[in-house]
């Protein structure tokens, strides 16, 4: 009935339940019982009903800490801290110095008074011999001190972890993103060199060497990193996706589609894996086979949009510009028309074509990114005023203000703009104002309007006389 491999316990789990049934005077369960009664609740996802019998066990058993730790623990991960600390308390007022305690003290602390909680982790740490324990201790000492940037204390008991179990694979990418923060690669690599002596069968240790490798520029010695890696390990998707990009960065590009020709045979979903051997063709010019493979990506994932932005651009080199729009607002829409570089694309397009209309869509959604360059957004304004639209352009322009990187690029833009495009006199008024207050203003707005530059008053604000004329 309730899946337990011993018919004892099973009789255990069923006499705690006939009694919730009936309602009769609490039946006596010992610890160990109605430890294995709240487990079961919980592997099968009866919380409330494992909370009761481990409220039933608190009176029950009121000096069992393990009663107390448990919900503690629960409250904790649910983030209902307060009443975790209640029944902290309750656990410390039953044994002080355990380092359960201890343990659970430094959580409660954690990100609140990070100093506390180290303090906490090292006692739950010293307050026991065992194994296992000390590991649960160091490891939460290790993540607080990175939490809070101490991160070569995070290698010191990261690195105490992986003694004790060399395969925590958490451990070992914490270790790497630590030596990352510090900027020290070549201490990262001596690192796993170090450990790779010691466990030579470490395919993650492999792994993050060769990803080390790769960030000084050793590739080949990165390759062969990877190679280890995949190895040991012939399911290692990630470590072959890492060297074919150093095959790649060496312009091995047989090498490359080879390995992720690899990785695509031992996955189960392949599309992204098809997807960068096409894109690899397409850097090499071969691009009726690049095409081929976009369009078994997506045959495979049809709303993967990598494959469909890179096709959109081999079909609008081809001059097939419908077919490049089309796919390049079904990635947008994928994506939720918040990717910078695919909207980049759609204003390219749209502007090749004079739509105006979808235009101000993709334009409004770049500007909300964030990350319009200004030379992109002189382009728009651009297309609008040669389109007479100089409302649009206008409005897009003072939009716009916060990324020209500076007022007195903006200034000068928009000064330029208002004379080329809408009024001489107001936009002589803007140069001369702006003029006053930025050295070598006309000549910046010179360099987005050439043309202005053979107009005579602003050759004489560009170059006034001097005293001697």
């Amino acid at each position: 009935m309730h899946a337990f491999d011993d018919e004892e316990d099973a009789s255990i789990f069923e006499r705690y339940e006939r009694m919730l049934k009936d309602g009769h005077q609490p039946a006596y369960f010992d610890v160990e019982d109605l430890e294995l009664i709240i487990d079961h609740f919980f592997i099968h996802q009866r919380t409330g009903d494992g909370l009761d019998a481990i409220d039933f066990g608190m009176r029950l058993h009121p000096n069992a800490i393990t009663f107390p730790l448990r919900r503690a623990r629960l409250e904790l991960f649910e983030g209902s801290e307060k009443i975790a600390k209640l029944y902290i308390d309750k656990a410390q007022a039953i044994h002080a110095d355990y380092w359960e305690v201890f343990l659970l003290l430094g959580y409660y602390w954690s990100g609140k008074n990070s100093e506390l909680a180290i303090e906490y982790f090292q006692k739950a740490k010293q307050s026991t011999t065992d194994l296992d324990e000390q590991l649960q201790a160091v490891n939460a000492l290790a993540a607080e001190y990175q939490m809070v940037g101490l991160y070569q204390q995070a290698i010191d008991n990261f690195s105490f972890v992986l003694s004790h179990d060399p395969d925590d694979e958490m451990a070992m990418l914490s270790i790497s993103v630590c030596f990352d923060y510090l900027r020290n690669v070549q201490g990262a690599i001596s690192f796993f060199e170090g450990f790779i002596e010691k466990e030579p069968y470490s395919e993650t240790a492999w792994f993050h060497l060769g990803v080390n490798y790769s960030q000084i520029g050793a590739y080949k010695k990165a390759v062969t990193a990877f190679d280890f890696a995949v190895v040991i390990d012939e399911y290692f998707t990630a470590a072959y996706y890492e060297k074919s990009r150093c095959q790649e960065l060496l312009e091995d590009w047989d090498g490359a589609i080879s390995t992720l020709e690899r990785c695509a045979e031992i996955e189960e979903e392949s599309s992204f894996t098809t997807y960068k051997i096409g894109s690899i063709y397409s850097q090499i010019g071969q691009l009726e086979t690049a095409k081929r493979y976009f369009y078994s990506a997506r045959t495979m994932q049809p709303n993967m949009p990598e494959p469909a932005i890179e096709l959109a651009l081999l079909l609008a080199s081809e001059g097939q510009i419908d077919e490049a729009i089309a796919l390049t607002l079904h990635a947008l829409d994928v994506t939720g028309w918040n990717n910078p570089d695919f909207l980049t694309i759609a204003i390219d397009f749209f502007i090749s074509v004079g739509d105006r209309v979808q235009l101000k869509e993709v334009v409004k959604s770049q500007i909300q990114t964030g990350e319009m360059v200004p030379e992109q957004l002189k382009s728009v304004i651009d297309f609008y005023f040669e389109k007479q639209d100089y409302e649009t352009g206008l409005l897009l322009l003072r939009k716009g203000k916060k990324f020209w990187g500076g007022p007195k690029k903006w200034e000068a833009f928009y000064a330029g703009a208002v004379y080329t495009y809408k009024d001489t006199q107001e936009g002589l008024q803007l140069i001369l104002k702006s003029h006053l207050r930025y050295k070598n203003f006309v000549p910046l707005v010179f360099s987005y309007f050439p043309s202005l530059s053979m107009e005579p008053e602003l050759q004489r604000l560009a170059h006034p006389p001097s005293a001697e004329d």
